[in-house]
């Protein structure tokens, strides 16, 4: 290894010019030298204070010192990346991946308003390490219904309705550029249908994988990532852990014919007891492939009753949610 580019990269690092210390960035991610890569971590550390700037040669600094960390392949300590997990978090995601020991970082940025990429991302770093904390969640957060469709006692007509609606934010595309004088700099987006290059940040029921744009010059920029759709990625993640059984677990759907308010209401209670030992079976399944956590979560069945009937003189009877707590 060229031990003089590594003394000079080292010494542009160690620089008072911002642009400097850039340009030591720069040459430190192509030398792929340990004792570099400690350096950019301590100056990175340093940089905390310029977190929030957005434009100018302290936010071109920030990126460079991050870019080269993501090229050099370093694992980089949690504390130095937090400061910087709000302003530049994809490329602190990107980062925070390579640490297998970073549980509860991750458990807290999860709290967080995330896109899906970035929910997807941390997520699945939970997700591989079994994270039992991470199961008592999804099994918390996924919303657990049973639809009951109830017909007249002559015969099914119809459908069952149903609707479901999406959006996703808007944004304007803005032109990113960095201060002359500043090396070309790796900026990165977070994204689940990758194109060629792009690299896998973490696997999981949806994997995620990263970008890397090079800023040599102006750029047209504006990835906010997608809206998170929360019920869909919960269940990818049940059915990962519990097979496809889980699908008809969580979500279950009876269709019958009205033959009185006693009947409908003695039916219903009956599946939604089954549903009750149904998750209760899904529980179990996960046990055995090594997930824990389940025990004293408490969960909550929601029935959502459509009535059908053209004849509607005797009314449904109404029945309760079913709450339980897990043993």
């Amino acid at each position: 290894m060229d031990a003089d580019a590594i003394a000079r990269a080292k010494a542009l690092l160690h620089s008072a010019n911002w642009s400097d210390k850039a340009w030591g960035a720069y040459f430190s991610a192509g030398l792929r030298s340990e004792e570099l890569n400690d350096a950019l971590i301590e100056e990175l550390r340093l940089a905390a204070p310029l977190r929030y700037s957005s434009g100018g040669g302290e936010e071109a600094l920030v990126q460079s010192l991050l870019d080269a960390l993501i090229q050099s392949g370093k694992v980089v300590p949690t504390d130095a990346l937090l400061p910087f997990a709000q302003q530049r978090r994809p490329e602190a995601l990107i980062l925070l991946a390579r640490d297998t020991g970073n549980e509860e970082t991750l458990l807290d940025l999860r709290k967080e308003k995330l896109n899906e990429e970035e929910w997807l991302l941390v997520s699945n770093l939970l997700f591989h390490m079994r994270s039992s904390r991470f199961f008592a969640s999804i099994l918390q957060e996924k919303t657990i219904t049973h639809a009951f469709e109830i017909y007249d006692a002559d015969g099914i007509e119809g459908g069952v309705g149903g609707g479901s609606g999406g959006g996703g934010g808007a944004y304007r595309d803005s032109v990113l550029q960095f201060p002359k004088g500043f090396p070309p700099v790796g900026k990165y987006q977070l994204l689940t249908y990758p194109q060629a290059g792009d690299v896998v940040a973490a696997e999981g029921p949806k994997t995620v994988y990263y970008r890397r744009t090079v800023m040599a010059g102006p750029i047209f920029w504006g990835n906010p990532g997608s809206e998170l759709q929360p019920e869909m990625r919960l269940m990818e993640y049940m059915v990962a852990i519990g097979g496809p059984y889980a699908r008809g677990i969580f979500q279950q759907a009876d269709i019958f014919r009205w033959q009185g308010a006693g009947q409908a209401e003695s039916l219903m209670k009956a599946r939604l007891q089954a549903q009750v030992e149904g998750i209760k079976g899904f529980i179990k399944i996960a046990e055995e492939g090594g997930w824990s956590g389940a025990s004293g979560v408490s969960l909550r069945i929601t029935p959502v009753v459509h009535d059908n009937r053209r004849d509607t003189h005797e009314a449904l009877p109404t029945v309760a949610a079913v709450e339980f707590t897990l043993e």
